[in-house]
């Protein structure tokens, strides 16, 4: 069940308001971190063609 919309402004608004000032780096580091674990790194597999990753590697 959907209980309310979260838009860019509203996700904003709540982090300002839910985290810590000092907590703000590490939220960005982890953010970066879930980046490169979730994108970066499966598309640097994905086009290094000298390694063989077995099935993640496209027929």
């Amino acid at each position: 069940m959907q209980i309310g919309l979260i838009d860019l402004a509203a996700a904003q608004r709540y982090v300002s308001r839910a985290v810590p000032r000092g907590s703000l780096m590490q939220l960005v580091a982890l953010g970066t971190l879930v980046f490169a674990r979730r994108v970066f790194l499966p598309a640097a597999h994905w086009f290094n063609s000298e390694k063989d990753y077995g099935l993640l590697r496209a027929r």
